[in-house]
C-alpha cells in the first residue's frame, strides 16, 4: 500500500477515535446529570444494557431453555459455580435486572461475600493481638480491630458469620480466654471462658457449634475436648481423644470433627487421627497420615479433609500435602505447596483453598499467602499480609447480607 494511503486510514482512523472519545465523555456527562437529579438509577443502564443483550441473544436462540431464572439457579452446585467466576458486585448488579434473580441472590449472598480472617501469632518480636483480613474480590488485606490480648498458637473458626479465637500463647501463659468479631459492628466481644487453659489445640465449627479439641497447658499436653454452644453461650465438657494432642490440626467434616497427628509428648510426634462423631457422641480411630506431622494446617474442600505443611522433624517444616476422600483407607499424596510452611493458617470458600503465614523454617516467618485451584491443580501467589504471623488462627468468614446494600427498586 503506497504510504500516503497508509497516512490518510491512519488520520481517519485518528479521527474516529477522536470522535468516540468525544461522544463517551458527553454520555459520561449526561449520565452524571441524570442520576444527580435523581432521573436516572445508577442500576438502571447496567440493567437496560444486560436486558438489550440478552434480548439479542433471545433472537438468535428462541427456543432457550425453557426454564425461568430462578429455576435454573436452583439446579444443584450452580450457584457455587457462578461464585467461582463472578465477584459478589457483579452478582448484585445481576439482582437488579430480575426480580427471580433477586430472591435467589438475597438467599445466597453469604456464599459469595467471603473473607479471610487472620488473627495474632508470633512476627519475630512479639506476640499479636492485631487482625486483619482478605478481600478476595479486591484481593487486598485490610486492618481490622485488635483483639483484646496478644495471641499466639491461638484456635478458633467461622461460625455464624463471625470469627471466634479462643485460648493460645500470651508470651507467659496458656490463656482460657475467648472471643469474636463481628464484622457487621466492626468489633470484638468478650466470651465465656473456655472450661481449660490451652493452646496449640484445634478448632473447627459444626451444626452451630465450636469443637476445641487438644493443645497443651504449660507443656501438659491435653487430650480433652470441649464445645462451645452460642445460643446458650456456654462450654461443655467433651469425652476426650483417644490420645493427647498438642501442635495438632483438622477441620470438621460430614457431620464430625477430625483431628490428625500432632505431639503426644515433647519430642513424640504423631500420624494417626481420629473423628469425633455428633450423632454418637464418640471418637473413633481413622486411617494414619503416611508420616508423622506436627504444626500442620489442614482444610476440608469438595468433601476431602487436606493436611498441609507443618513437620515431621522439628526445625524442617514441610511442603509436603496429604488428602482423605470419602471412605478411603489411606492417605493421597498430593501437589506439594509452593513454600515449606510450619503453623500456618489454611482455609477454603468458593472451591478454592487458601495458605497463609506460617515458618519456612527456623525463625524465618512468612507474611506470604498463596491460593490453590483444585480444577487446575495449580497454587497462585496472593499479595502478602501486613504483617509476618507465625501460629496465627484463622477462618473464611460469610459476611451477612445485611453488610450489603440491594438495589430497593422492587
Amino acid at each position: 500500500m503506497p504510504s500516503e494511503d497508509i497516512s490518510s486510514s491512519c488520520s481517519a482512523v485518528n479521527e474516529v477515535i477522536c470522535v468516540g472519545k468525544a461522544a463517551h465523555e458527553e454520555i459520561a456527562i449526561a449520565y452524571s446529570c441524570l442520576g444527580s437529579g435523581g432521573v436516572l438509577l445508577h442500576e438502571q443502564v447496567p440493567a437496560e444494557i444486560h436486558n438489550r443483550s440478552f434480548e439479542a441473544l433471545h433472537q438468535l436462540e428462541p427456543r432457550g431453555c425453557g426454564l425461568h431464572a430462578h429455576e435454573a439457579l436452583s439446579v444443584p452446585d450452580l450457584l457455587t459455580k457462578v461464585a467461582l467466576y463472578a465477584r459478589f458486585r457483579d452478582m448484585c448488579s445481576l439482582g437488579a435486572t430480575s426480580m427471580a434473580f433477586l430472591v435467589v441472590h438475597r438467599k445466597s449472598a453469604p456464599a459469595f461475600a467471603v473473607q479471610l480472617y487472620m488473627c495474632g501469632g508470633f512476627d519475630g518480636q512479639q506476640y499479636l493481638s492485631s487482625a486483619e483480613r482478605f478481600d478476595s474480590e479486591f484481593r487486598r488485606w485490610e486492618a481490622l480491630q485488635p483483639m483484646s490480648v496478644q495471641r499466639s498458637f491461638a484456635s478458633g473458626a467461622a461460625l455464624l458469620g463471625r470469627m471466634y479465637v479462643c485460648g493460645g500463647f500470651d508470651g507467659q501463659q496458656a490463656l482460657n480466654s475467648a472471643e469474636r468479631f463481628d464484622p457487621e459492628v466492626g468489633r470484638w466481644e468478650a466470651l465465656p471462658q473456655m472450661l481449660s487453659r490451652r493452646s496449640h489445640a484445634m478448632g473447627a465449627a459444626l451444626s452451630g457449634r465450636l469443637f476445641i479439641s487438644g493443645g497443651e497447658d504449660l507443656l501438659v499436653h491435653l487430650s480433652s475436648a470441649e464445645s462451645f454452644d452460642p445460643e446458650a453461650e456456654r462450654w461443655e465438657v467433651l469425652p476426650p481423644m483417644s490420645t493427647s494432642r498438642a501442635l495438632t490440626t483438622g477441620a470438621a467434616l460430614s457431620g464430625g470433627v477430625y483431628v490428625c497427628g500432632g505431639e503426644e509428648d515433647v519430642g513424640v510426634y504423631l500420624s494417626s487421627a481420629e473423628r469425633f462423631d455428633l450423632l454418637s457422641g464418640q471418637w473413633h480411630r481413622l486411617p494414619a497420615m503416611s508420616a508423622s506431622r506436627f504444626s500442620a494446617t489442614s482444610v476440608a474442600l469438595l468433601s476431602r479433609l487436606y493436611v498441609l505443611g507443618g513437620e515431621e522433624h522439628p526445625g524442617v517444616p514441610l511442603n509436603t500435602v496429604e488428602m482423605l476422600g470419602p471412605g478411603a483407607n489411606q492417605w493421597e499424596s498430593l501437589s506439594m505447596i509452593s513454600i515449606r510452611r510450619s503453623a500456618a493458617v489454611c482455609s477454603a470458600f468458593s472451591g478454592r483453598m487458601y495458605i497463609c503465614g506460617g515458618e519456612e523454617y527456623p525463625e524465618a516467618y512468612l507474611n506470604s499467602a498463596e491460593s490453590f485451584d483444585p480444577q487446575f491443580f495449580e497454587w497462585q501467589a496472593l499479595p502478602p499480609m501486613s504483617l509476618q504471623r507465625f501460629g496465627a488462627v484463622g477462618a473464611a468468614v460469610s459476611a451477612s447480607t445485611a453488610q450489603y446494600v440491594v438495589p430497593s427498586s422492587y
